[in-house]
């Protein structure tokens, strides 16, 4: 099954502490930098979100949480946060990590946008029925859709026997 994730409200939502450790964990990675170099990047970086300030009809404001949406250098921010966070799930919860090995067959993702194809999960396929049944007043039109997510599903590779028994 396709599927498609919008973090929400991403930009204000950043927590600065967090941020932190994730540019911290990029300097590491990423960068031959000397630590006395990394400190003041990650505190110049720091300082500036601090006091970041916006113009918005003909005035300025502080922004008292988050980045700005838009700014230069928050697209890179957006990303090398949202990488961490999926790299440190990814590396403190097992169970997360057999899933996400196991069941994502493809996966992508742009600044806060992510989707892919998921197998293995039968509550994407009863939720999609579920969904069906809300949209479809007719019940011809519900058989109808519950007919092609079969299909669908079949051809995404779910076990047939098992698949149907979830609505």
């Amino acid at each position: 099954m396709l599927f498609g994730i919008d973090v929400q409200a991403l930009y204000p939502s950043i927590k600065f502490e967090y941020l932190a450790l994730a540019l911290i964990d990029c300097f590491e990675k990423c960068t031959d930098w000397t630590l006395q170099v990394k400190s003041i990047l990650l505190d110049i970086i720091i300082y500036t979100l601090e006091n970041q300030q916006v113009l918005w009809n003909g005035k300025y404001y502080m922004l008292n949480k988050g980045i700005s949406t838009g700014g230069k250098h928050c697209v890179p921010l957006a990303n090398i946060f949202l990488t961490y966070i999926l790299s440190d799930l990814l590396n403190t919860n097992p169970d997360f990590r057999i899933q996400f090995e196991t069941n994502i067959k493809l996966w992508k993702r742009y600044i806060d946008d992510c989707g892919g194809v998921y197998l293995g999960l039968k509550g994407i396929v009863k939720s999609q029925m579920y969904r069906l049944r809300r949209l479809c007043s007719k019940d011809s039109d519900f058989m109808e859709g519950i007919s092609k997510l079969q299909k669908s599903c079949i051809n995404s590779g779910y076990i047939v026997k098992n698949l149907w028994m979830v609505y």
